[in-house]
């Protein structure tokens, strides 16, 4: 797992992956299985039985116990074997669990040491639980053929959106009259635009209307790779001296953009939307994924791996060049270069690649 934050939590699913017996998935190049205890307890171990290596997943999950598919041996939650169908159970048979917690409809794993595994410090997406009968929250993954820190810079830096998403969010100049402001909150680093008086378009015939907002929109990062975009369209001049303050109280949408590494280069994305409370409040379900679907799948995912596959090298070995709204990716990358090496121990032995220092004076 070098080159990768470990004492930390990833997304590792949604909780209804759950509900046809178990999820198998490859993360940090490790294959992991996940399946419910007896209790209905999620729970995650090595997707590698320690008696002839077959994969636990070819295998069944009975009154909450993991049985291999070659010989039947039976594993817990907690990776001990407890079931041997051909006498008595192997002397310290067992498999390697991983902390596993939902919360907020997601499955959080933690690939490091167990002991050190607090849910408390488990990001907060409550959002997705629905506060009303009107509510809707669309859900998602994509497979994505990009390392996982190319993924937080596009989110990091949504002027994107002016180019990129032309067809669906993008292509109106807001970002590019707005005014961007870098925060650091604890080890979270969050990237707010503000736009004040913007015109407004319909999202459906892109038809100009006569009304203006003020529109903000708001990311941030928490360690290693969990993102929530808030954003807002609200009548202009209604919450004037905003500008520079945390926004989370006012209406908007809350997105969740979950970034778990699955080998070097390539990417497990989750994605969340929720319904609006603004301006776009009249947005329905069926518009909204079909939004979200058309920019996460057809405009950022073919880009961003074509980005991959055209990248020379190590990012920052390959010298990109730095504009002023690189600065919340740059300081993310940074931090999590810093975190990755700090929990390594030894200087010089991460496999990580911290920004030029210079790169601090051309933000």
């Amino acid at each position: 797992m070098a080159g990768y934050l470990q004492n930390c939590w990833y997304a590792f699913g949604w909780a209804h992956e759950l509900e046809n017996g178990m999820l198998a998935r490859t993360a940090l190049d490790m294959r992991i299985v996940a399946f419910r205890t007896a209790d209905r307890t999620p729970a995650a171990v090595l997707d590698r039985c320690p008696h002839r290596f077959a994969p636990l997943s070819r295998g069944a999950v009975r009154d909450g116990v993991l049985h291999c598919a070659y010989h039947g041996l039976g594993f817990s939650g907690s990776g001990e074997c407890v079931h041997n169908p051909f006498g008595s159970v192997p002397h310290k048979a067992a498999v390697r669990s991983f902390p596993l917690v939902e919360r907020d409809h997601i499955l959080w794993i933690w690939p490091g040491e167990s002991a050190l595994a607090d849910p408390a410090t488990i990001p907060d997406f409550s959002f997705h639980h629905k506060s009303n009968e009107q509510d809707w929250v669309v859900h998602g993954y994509i497979h994505m053929r990009t390392g996982y820190q190319i993924e937080i810079d596009n989110l990091m830096d949504l002027s994107h959106i002016e180019t990129v998403h032309r067809g669906t969010f993008g292509g109106r100049g807001y970002i590019n009259s707005g005014q961007l402001e870098l925060r650091e909150v604890g080890e979270e680093i969050h990237a707010n635009w503000w736009m004040p008086s913007v015109p407004l378009y319909d999202l459906t015939t892109g038809a100009k209307l006569d009304s203006r907002a003020d529109h903000f929109l708001d990311t941030r990062w928490s360690p290693p790779s969990a993102l929530r975009l808030h954003f807002s369209f609200m009548p202009a001049g209604t919450y004037t001296g905003r500008e520079n303050s945390a926004r989370e109280d006012l209406p908007g949408q809350f997105q969740a953009h979950l970034l778990t590494p699955e080998t070097q280069r390539t990417t497990h994305y989750f994605w969340s939307s929720k319904r609006p409370t603004d301006m776009n409040a009249w947005m329905t379900e069926e518009v909204g994924r079909a939004l979200v679907l058309t920019a996460f799948e057809q405009e950022d995912k073919p880009l961003l791996e074509a980005i991959e596959a055209n990248m020379p090298g190590e990012f920052w070995s390959s010298r990109p060049i730095i504009l002023p709204n690189d600065g919340g990716g740059v300081r993310v990358r940074r931090r999590l270069a810093r975190l990755i090496r700090n929990e390594q121990g030894t200087p010089g032995a991460s496999a990580v690649v911290e920004p030029p220092e210079e790169l601090e004076t051309q933000q």
